[in-house]
């Protein structure tokens, strides 16, 4: 996952409606594990998609935290003497008919409530199907509402049977794995996200928003181009809508629902979301030389072939004008020559737009103005250069000018 979007510290946040630790293990498995397959992206949004058209019907899973962690260890790592059941008196008794009995509630409400209903649910029954095998195992079904304790110690006999036949730890493994696609279907329908499509010859974005941001502007992005130029002025806008589209793409390959209305692109072999690149102090790499490495790595996968998708925010920032002006046209004109990639680069060299060539690229810039001396920011995509500058005006406005006099 590309490591300028903050993935792991934001935006897994707003799906994480799990209770239990291992579950929420499971919810970060999806999004930080190795690039998916075509295949695989597909079999996740397809597994999603069922539990957001079975929503009605499972949006009730819950359960008591501390009842099922003890319950979980209970069955984890239960051991039972080889003696007899008279071994069992006093404090020994009561606690083991405690424990098999919060067990016995637990794995009725878990299994009738929410699992069993999944049964003959294409896709999703394959989260019951472990639950059934050990509620069949533990034969259930028999167990009256208030079992005696000859009862209750056949019932703990099967559970350690069923921990060293590996039915139990399939249990647990499919219910935290259940409790994790559950709660992403919780956040893709909490906060609006869709599900995107793949298509080769489109690049269209619709009514996309960064899901960090209050009262977000909502933007649109649709293009046949394979190189995008971003500009606009400071606080304009830029590396906020860079992110809100870095994330729709690296969302939709993870296989799961993104921030915008629809969503279409193409299937990318690699994705790299350059943003707020800073020095590399432990490899002793600067500013400008992390920007070099991302733009090699890309360089090389795009020339061999493969489907890039990379962001680009202010690149080369880190150099002096001069050298920025150069390296950054050579950019722009060299990348666009892999027409089977998509690149957006960000600059506030405007200078660029009568050294570029019409036919390489598109202009896209944040609508911005000056009203009484202040800088107004719309936030709102649209096609074009922006040559607005807002640096000395911000400058003056706090009163650097007569400070430094």
């Amino acid at each position: 996952m590309p490591e300028a979007l903050p993935i792991e510290k934001e935006i897994i946040r707003l799906f994480d409606y799990t209770l239990h630790p291992s579950s929420s293990q499971r919810l970060y498995d999806i999004f930080s594990g190795p690039r998916l397959s075509f295949s695989a992206i597909m079999e996740r949004q397809q597994l999603l998609q069922a539990f957001l058209f079975h929503w009605e019907r499972i949006l009730g899973f819950t359960y008591h935290k501390a009842d099922l962690q003890e319950v979980y260890q209970f069955t984890t790592y239960i051991e039972l003497p080889e003696s007899s059941i008279f071994q069992y008196f006093g404090k020994d008794k009561y606690q083991l008919q405690g424990r098999c009995m919060q067990t016995i509630r637990l794995l009725r409400n878990i299994y009738g409530k929410y699992l069993l209903p999944l049964l003959g649910r294409p896709l999703l029954e394959d989260f019951a199907g472990p639950a059934k095998a050990l509620y069949e195992a533990l034969e259930m079904d028999k167990l009256p509402k208030e079992p005696t304790f000859q009862q209750i110690f056949a019932f703990a006999r099967k559970l350690v049977q069923c921990r060293e036949q590996n039915i139990t730890a399939k249990f647990w493994d499919s219910l935290f794995e259940y409790e994790a696609w559950w709660s992403l279907a919780m956040g893709t329908r909490k906060h609006g996200f869709s599900l995107p499509s793949f298509s080769a010859d489109h690049f269209v974005i619709e009514q996309f928003w960064h899901p960090m941001v209050e009262n977000p502007v909502k933007n649109n992005l649709q293009t046949t181009c394979n190189m995008i130029v971003l500009t606009g002025p400071n606080m304009s806008g830029k590396s906020t809508t860079l992110k809100a589209i870095g994330l729709c793409v690296a969302l939709a390959h993870l296989g799961l629902a993104v921030p915008a209305e629809n969503c279409r692109i193409p299937f990318y072999d690699q994705v790299l979301i350059a943003i707020n690149v800073t020095d590399d102090l432990k490899n002793g790499f600067s500013h400008f030389m992390q920007e070099i490495v991302h733009l090699k790595n890309t360089a090389m996968q795009a020339k061999e072939g493969q489907r890039c998708f990379a962001i680009f925010d202010e690149i080369f920032r880190g150099t002096n004008i001069d050298d920025a002006m150069d390296v950054t046209y050579t950019t722009i004109m060299g990348l666009s020559q892999f027409k089977q990639c998509h690149f957006i680069i960000s600059t506030h060299l405007y200078q660029l737009a009568g050294m570029l060539k019409a036919e390489v690229y598109e202009p896209y810039q944040l609508r911005a103005g000056i009203r009484d001396g202040v800088p107004v920011n719309a936030y709102q995509l649209d096609r074009g250069w922006s040559d607005l500058k807002f640096g000395r005006l911000i400058f003056e406005r706090e009163g650097l000018t007569k400070l430094l006099e």
